[in-house]
């Protein structure tokens, strides 16, 4: 279940990628699948940098998008071995709680 907080944080970063993708596009020359794989990096970059800032009217969070999130727990699925719950909590920044959540749910 998402919340409004979480949504808030998906629709800014998806305009925050829309801008830099037209910027990248108009400014480089570059087509649309190359500028938008660069916009997307930028901003996983801007969001990691400046958590909790505003860039312009842009207000950037650590949370993760739909995208980044599914690819976050495919990986946590494939890495869990049984033994490393606490080595998974860690490296992904999750609560013992969050990561059998993961673990529990089929994609």
């Amino acid at each position: 279940m998402t919340t409004y907080a979480d949504d808030h944080a998906e629709d800014t970063a998806v305009a925050l990628n829309y801008e830099i993708t037209s910027i990248v596009r108009q400014e480089l020359d570059l087509g649309e699948v190359e500028a938008a794989r660069l916009a997307e990096g930028i901003v996983r970059g801007l969001r990691k940098r400046f958590t909790g800032e505003y860039l312009g009217r842009y207000y950037l969070t650590d949370k993760l998008s739909l995208r980044e999130r599914a690819h976050r727990d495919r990986a946590i699925r494939a890495e869990f071995n049984g033994r490393n719950r606490d080595e998974l909590c860690e490296k992904y920044k999750i609560s013992q709680r969050r990561l059998y959540q993961i673990l529990g749910r089929q994609l």
